[in-house]
């Protein structure tokens, strides 16, 4: 190569950056970190802070940027199986590496240093509280597809303990006398014997494989109301269509893996005059209808994730006179649940996953824990005003 040849070319890959910077006339160049990028720089911090900042600007903003980590990541996932975020599997499984490496041995941590103890005492405390009130509870915990599909995981992955200490909280939970338990576990190993029960790019359970969990909980709570039957009636019925989970697009690629996904056919009804209202309170979303008891079961508070979307999607809500959900995140408590539930509210679901740090910390906050106790005994003396 001469030495001009080799000088224009420097030149280009120098130059072509800036120029991508000014045109951005090179298509596909972003990407969707997650994050909240670099802002553009000013003196208003001080002149000190000014090459700091304006470094951290160029390097989240200099051209052509996406495009070659795209390709880099591109190359790591074709070429290499592997990616700096996600855990490459088998037959096109893919994990999130955060939560393998990082979100299941901080909680298993946290339960052998106390955690779990404080849980007990705290559900322990609510539901007893609650069944005072006459309101019943129901507690399901979601493990993740590792659990599940663990042998389509790397060799280089380290094997989870044989009893995982949410074992051990599930156990407990159990055996508390004013919850009732659904054990998603064990339907899920049932059920996966028969049909994929996780997406393969996606971080949650198929809606199929939600759809026996949806209704133990309604045959549960029919039971428990003194119903002959359960008034789940529908029937399972599926189809597929070509999907790419949140773990696949989570890789910046040119083109995401997918996945042809096993959906739930939408086959049941609304109860009779369905209103749907959202972001009332603490709840994201109140159901309210016109059905009556023994047609439907009673107005129920839920406390979940978005794992519980696939309940929804299976018709969960169909059998309900009423229901409003609430979503763990910062600042979700049990005293503020207990201030806002509607004054006919007859049971609770309480659903979270095993890597929830969120509601194990509100279940575990002792403080106010007794707050949403002594919200529920005040909620004994007055009378039924507030439907929501």
């Amino acid at each position: 190569m001469s030495a001009r040849l080799f000088i224009a070319i420097f030149f280009l890959l120098t130059v072509l950056p800036f120029a991508q910077m000014v045109t951005r006339a090179i298509p596909g160049d972003a990407i969707n970190e997650n994050r909240n990028f670099a802002k553009r720089p000013d003196l208003s911090k001080g002149i000190e802070h000014f090459p700091r900042l304006a470094n951290e600007w160029f390097n989240d903003h200099f051209g052509l940027r996406a495009l070659l980590i795209k390709l880099k990541t591109q190359i790591d996932f074709s070429v290499f199986g592997t990616s700096d975020k996600v855990v490459v599997g088998r037959n096109g499984w893919l994990f999130y590496r955060a939560v393998i490496s990082k979100e299941e041995p901080l909680v298993e941590r946290l339960l052998s240093q106390g955690l779990e103890d404080r849980i007990v005492n705290g559900v322990r405390n609510f539901t007893d509280a609650l069944q005072a009130a006459g309101i019943r509870s129901v507690f399901t915990i979601n493990m993740m597809s590792d659990r599940f599909y663990g042998d389509q995981l790397p060799s280089w992955v380290a094997p989870r303990p044989q009893r995982p200490r949410i074992d051990h909280l599930v156990d407990r939970l159990r055996a508390l006398p004013n919850v009732t338990f659904v054990d998603s576990t064990a339907i899920l190993r049932e059920t996966m014997k028969s049909r994929q029960v996780f997406f393969k790019t996606d971080f949650h359970w198929n809606d199929p494989g939600a759809f026996p969990v949806a209704k133990d909980i309604v045959d549960k709570i029919s039971s428990a109301e003194g119903l002959q039957a359960s008034l789940w009636s529908h029937k399972l019925e599926t189809t597929t269509e070509t999907f790419s989970g949140g773990i696949a697009t989570f890789m910046p690629l040119f083109s995401s893996p997918s996945e042809q996904a096993l959906k739930v056919k939408s086959n049941f009804k609304d109860p009779p005059g369905a209103r749907r209202r959202y972001d009332v309170g603490v709840f994201e979303k109140v159901m309210t209808s016109d059905g009556a008891s023994p047609a439907y079961l009673p107005q129920t508070v839920v406390v979940g994730d978005s794992f519980f979307d696939g309940l929804e999607k299976s018709g969960i809500e169909s059998y309900f006179s009423g229901l409003s959900r609430a979503r763990w995140r910062p600042g979700v408590k049990l005293s503020v649940v207990a201030e806002q539930m509607p004054d006919n509210t007859k049971w609770v679901i309480v659903q979270f996953i095993e890597t929830s740090t969120h509601a194990m910390d509100a279940l575990a906050d002792a403080a106010d824990v007794q707050k949403a106790v002594q919200i529920i005994k005040q909620r004994t003396a007055r009378p039924e005003q507030n439907t929501r």
